[in-house]
């Protein structure tokens, strides 16, 4: 089996859609995965990918409130919604 490691310079919602067509080349060729996990901060990338792969079980994880400043939480509440709608975690 072989594995491909793809790096991105820097964090960037730009990278969103090419890293979506990683996850979608690697699901091709692995059929057999049901769940994907999703890092998100402010929850548009989580938002996407639950929505894009709404044929999986997506989880999608945040930062705790408190990461950025204490009792901020990054994760917008339109986004957790449409995650949450989306049927994903």
């Amino acid at each position: 089996m072989t594995i491909s490691t793809v790096y991105f310079a820097e964090a960037s919602p730009e990278h969103t859609e090419t890293f979506f067509e990683v996850v979608e080349s690697f699901l091709k060729e692995h059929p057999g995965i049901k769940r994907l996990v999703v890092a998100t901060t402010t929850g548009s990338t989580g938002a996407a990918a639950a929505a894009r792969f709404s044929s999986l079980d997506v989880i999608v994880v945040s930062h705790h409130t408190g990461f950025a400043a204490p009792n901020v939480n990054e994760l917008d509440e339109d986004n957790k919604n449409s995650i949450e709608s989306s049927g994903a975690k």
